[in-house]
């Protein structure tokens, strides 16, 4: 076995208990994401494999969700569906993929005592770049914001939910969090 590198380490090496509930954020988002398939199926009224084929022709999930709101749309015009809940999916799915960019994204310091700095540097807008402080609970705040997504999908696509419960976890979310203490933007 090769020996390890000597002086290379990262902050979440040193904390555990934030790397194993990022790991789980990004679990959860495969979950999320791989529902999207069926939710879309079921709106479109196509079948799963056709689904797979419109989704899996973009490669970035924002694109997948863009395609989801614009049928949407076309099926609350064509088949007078009521999409008012379809669409506060879309928006969910949007502050998901938000959340979930921000973490894999994102490079990570040590910040006080039971918190990190998360810095995100924007590719396109350098200027855009900021920090915020996570803590424990501000990571279970987002697992539990993608566990309710999910299981809303999970209801709506089995028939035994109707989305609606998605409304307030879209109320609690929170995509950004303020900075405790200043930190430079990374460069």
């Amino acid at each position: 076995m090769p020996a390890p590198p000597r002086r290379y380490s990262i902050p979440l090496e040193s904390t555990p208990e934030f790397a194993s509930r990022i790991g789980v954020i990004f679990g959860l988002f495969a979950l999320v994401e791989s529902h999207l398939f069926r939710v879309f199926s079921k709106v479109a009224n196509v079948s799963e494999s056709i689904s797979y084929l419109a989704l899996g022709s973009h490669i970035s999930f924002a694109k997948r969700i863009e395609l989801f709101s614009q049928v949407c749309d076309i099926a609350a015009e064509e088949r007078g569906m009521e999409v008012f809940r379809e669409k506060n999916l879309a928006k969910a799915l949007s502050m998901a993929n938000a959340i979930r960019n921000k973490y894999a994204h994102g490079m990570y310091g040590a910040g006080t005592l039971g918190s990190a700095t998360l810095m995100t540097k924007s590719v396109r807008n350098p200027k855009a770049s900021r920090a915020e402080t996570i803590t424990v609970s501000t990571l279970d705040e987002d697992i539990l914001f993608f566990k309710r997504v999910s299981l809303a999908m999970q209801d709506y696509v089995s028939g035994s939910g109707d989305l609606s419960e998605l409304s307030q976890a879209i109320q609690e979310a929170r995509t950004e969090r303020p900075l405790e203490m200043q930190v430079p933007p990374p460069t």
